[in-house]
């Protein structure tokens, strides 16, 4: 088994036995932090999600051995889930729950078809089904994109955003991929995907072939949002990857292509342009979006491997490798085997501070605390103790366990 179905595997088992509350039945944290809700700090929907992610790579990594793992977590899910809307709430279900956001439920579909089919348990694949009918009603038929929540009522609930547009056509996708579907589900489902996949490219892509966050309503005009998150670009690259897997296009292809070299250019904006040496620069932001652009890349490399030149395929590997590496020796807390979440060391502690200016040679760097790495309360984030949280280590866990196919251990992800 190669070091990084290892590190992955080892990684969901201490964060199951630090996060998950059995008596509770739930995911929760030891104080609160980012993304608890009190008075128990209990998990919002979106790290149960990234961890259930986590869990069906490492039970596809190692059949059988995370199978109660896994329903477990399924069945927890359902804590979130509104009968009235078929959706899945930012947080448990309670009577007028409306707070439904469709990048959240586009994942927790994701999910549910992976287990599926890994599992082939039925109820994962009715539970999916009904999420994905829910995703098609968000959809703008007037400016395009999908809603970043259900809500209506003005920002940010109508911001139109790539996470919640692509998330949703990889959801379609993902169950357009499956062969117990009929055939005119699958086409409504890959028809969709196609649409929301050209909106973004049209709209979002910049010039330097990366895609830009979205767009936020403010006084009802729309404003575009530049940030380039190594996930928007990641989930794109899955969706065009997958479309064209399906309906090949060399438009398609061109597009896939520009995103994937652009994915690993230590020059362009989903690295840590701050850096100044080219060869010490990792991607910028947080181990629960990279993991997405893992997933882009390796969904890339199996679709386009056979038809492009070999020296970028080589890259791509080369690369991810890297930033799992970089992941595992500067992320990882030796004392309890758990992992911070910012791939930016400057802003975690003192500690990572001090790395960071041994890697780089930065020694005018200055600690820019971030309180996601802190446990919630009054004053800067400098002055309160760092933790882990379940989003950070689900994101670490799933990287490491996707990347496992480069080393052989796992079949293509797909």
């Amino acid at each position: 088994m190669s070091r990084f179905s290892t590190e992955g595997l080892a990684l969901v088992d201490t964060f199951w036995t630090h996060f998950w509350q059995q008596d509770q039945k739930m995911f929760a944290a030891k104080h609160p932090s980012a993304e608890t809700v009190p008075p128990d700090n209990g998990y919002t929907l979106w790290p149960v999600f990234i961890a259930l992610e986590a869990i069906v790579e490492a039970e596809r990594v190692a059949p059988g051995r995370y199978t109660e793992m896994l329903s477990v977590t399924l069945n927890a899910l359902e804590r979130y889930k509104s009968p009235q809307y078929g959706a899945y709430c930012a947080w448990h279900n309670f009577s007028g729950n409306d707070d439904i956001y469709f990048d959240d439920n586009a994942q927790v579909a994701i999910a549910q078809i992976a287990a599926y089919r890994l599992t082939k348990e039925e109820s994962y694949l009715e539970r999916a089904k009904e999420v994905v009918e829910f995703l098609h009603t968000g959809w703008d038929g007037y400016r395009g994109g999908v809603r970043w929540h259900m809500r209506t009522s003005g920002p940010p609930f109508t911001d139109r955003n790539t996470c919640s547009t692509v998330l949703t056509a990889l959801a379609c996708l993902r169950l357009a991929q499956l062969e117990a579907i009929d055939d005119k589900l699958r086409q409504r489902n890959i028809q969709f995907a196609e649409k929301a996949v050209y909106w973004t490219i049209k709209e979002l892509k910049n010039d330097q072939c990366l895609i830009m966050d979205g767009f936020s309503e403010h006084n009802g005009c729309f404003t575009l949002n530049r940030t380039t998150f190594t996930y928007n670009t990641g989930m794109t690259i899955t969706a065009l990857s997958l479309i064209h897997s399906m309906k090949p296009s060399d438009q398609i292809r061109f597009w896939a292509l520009e995103l994937a070299t652009a994915a690993i250019d230590h020059s362009k904006g989903l690295f840590d342009l701050s850096v100044r040496g080219m060869g010490v620069r990792y991607w910028w932001d947080a181990t629960f979006f990279t993991q997405l652009l893992v997933e882009g890349l390796l969904t890339f490399l199996d679709a386009f491997g056979r038809d492009i030149d070999s020296r970028l395929t080589s890259r791509i590997a080369i690369e991810v490798r890297r930033e799992m590496e970089y992941m595992m020796d500067y992320l990882k807390d030796e004392c309890d085997g758990l992992y911070f979440r910012n791939l930016r060391l400057y802003t975690i502690g003192e500690r990572q501070l001090s790395q960071f200016k041994h890697l780089t040679g930065d020694r005018k760097r200055e600690l820019q605390a971030e309180g996601s790495e802190r446990v919630n309360g009054p004053g800067e984030p400098a002055d309160r103790a760092l933790t882990k949280t379940l989003l950070g280590n689900g994101g670490a866990a799933r990287g490491l366990l996707l990347s496992a196919s480069l080393e052989g251990d796992t079949p293509s992800i797909d």
